[in-house]
């Protein structure tokens, strides 16, 4: 509980400092990493610097999300990620995509209601393609990880639970499942039953 209030804490903050940087209308940000060290004024940055604290502020939300959700606030930040790589390291950003596009597909998808959404909606194949999309361009870098790898896998065999496509969700399912057992101290069994369950507690379709 004291995690989730610290997390929440910082969610609150990060946000705060987002609006800070995206109107321009104070003249210092402080970021938690350097709490004690007074940013400069930002009048006086320049706007690739700025652009560069965002990345920053947007990136460590976007991982407090992904860990504590609600899941579906990732869309935003993602698509924010994606676009500020794309126009900085234009086709140099592929490495740095795959994260991005991952989180932006589970975000997707539990912008949709999760296990609720409707499985014609075509959104729901766009979740599954940006996944599926990360995971084939990550193969050569390895920046998933295997966590995350974990989570949008389990997104994929929701979704394909969803479409009628039960073969390839056990098939995902047991990918995770083996996983798991290779590494029972990887992460707390409550975090293990979510990985594997049909549902969780960020699939309620009126999660905030």
């Amino acid at each position: 509980m004291l995690v989730l209030r610290r997390a929440v804490r910082e969610i609150a903050q990060l946000e705060a400092k987002l609006d800070v940087i995206s109107a321009e209308q104070v003249d210092w940000v402080r970021f938690a990493d350097v709490a004690k060290t007074p940013a400069p004024p930002v009048s006086q940055r320049t706007k690739a610097n700025i652009g560069q604290l965002r990345d920053e502020c947007t990136w460590k939300l976007m991982m407090l999300y992904k860990q504590h959700g609600p899941l579906k606030k990732l869309v935003p930040l993602a698509k924010w990620m994606l676009e500020y790589v794309k126009a900085n390291k234009g086709n140099a950003g592929v490495q740095g995509d795959t994260l991005p596009t991952m989180l932006l597909g589970v975000g997707l998808f539990y912008q949709l209601g999760g296990t609720h959404a409707p499985y014609d909606a075509p959104e729901l194949w766009q979740a599954f393609k940006f996944i599926e999309n990360a995971f084939k361009n990550d193969e050569a870098y390895g920046n998933i990880g295997p966590k995350n790898t974990l989570l949008g896998k389990g997104v994929l065999a929701r979704i394909c639970r969803i479409r009628g496509d039960d073969a390839k969700c056990e098939s995902l399912l047991e990918e995770i499942q083996d996983w798991l057992d290779g590494h029972p101290l990887s992460m707390s069994p409550v975090d293990a039953r979510h990985m594997l369950a049909e549902e969780s507690n960020w699939d309620r379709p009126d999660e905030d």
